[in-house]
């Protein structure tokens, strides 16, 4: 089990890294970038601090899970400074992240498939813009404080197999669309 932090010049050994797990450990610290290379990084259950890491815009990342951790603040520059064309897997559950979730730069995901939010301390409403995620087959955003109706956005995402809402602060009758929407 590693237990101390993870340097800059470990990543930079290895240019041609693509594939990193490093979850299940106890490593510590800030996490300062992602390298471009990686397609897939998983740090999940580790004791990450800080604000969330920069993505870079040449990145192939393909799927993100740094669930688990302490990661604190806003996603808004995480999600909006990033192109997200590549992206199909993002879990950023059961962190410290706190407000809104932006309204704004969704349409780049367009790949998105899985989006996990759950277990952490955003607010507001559930973004319009979510329904650009034309790809998106799971949402889940349980155990937040999200307010609200369910909006009727929702209902473009045409491949949502699963979403999961449970423990936020919603108002107002289920919407029958929503049944409709997941009737096989």
């Amino acid at each position: 089990m590693i237990s101390s932090t993870l340097p800059l010049s470990f990543c930079r050994s290895f240019p041609n890294l693509d594939y990193l797990d490093m979850s299940q450990n106890h490593i510590q610290g800030r996490l300062l970038g992602i390298p471009s290379t990686l397609s897939v990084l998983d740090l999940s259950h580790n004791k990450f601090i800080g604000q969330l890491p920069e993505l870079s815009n040449s990145s192939l990342l393909n799927v993100l899970d740094i669930s688990y951790n302490s990661f604190e603040g806003v996603l808004h520059h995480f999600i909006c400074s990033y192109d997200g064309k590549e992206l199909e897997v993002l879990i950023l559950a059961d962190n410290h992240l706190s407000g809104a979730i932006p309204n704004q730069c969704w349409e780049k995901y367009q790949n998105l498939a899985f989006l996990s939010f759950d277990n952490n301390n955003l607010s507001g409403g559930i973004p319009r813009t979510l329904g650009y995620l034309s790809s998106l087959q799971s949402l889940n955003m349980c155990n937040n404080k999200l307010s609200g109706r369910l909006p009727i956005f929702l209902k473009k995402l045409k491949y949502l197999e699963i979403l999961q809402l449970a423990g936020n602060k919603f108002v107002g009758r289920i919407p029958t669309w929503l049944g409709k929407m997941f009737h096989m």
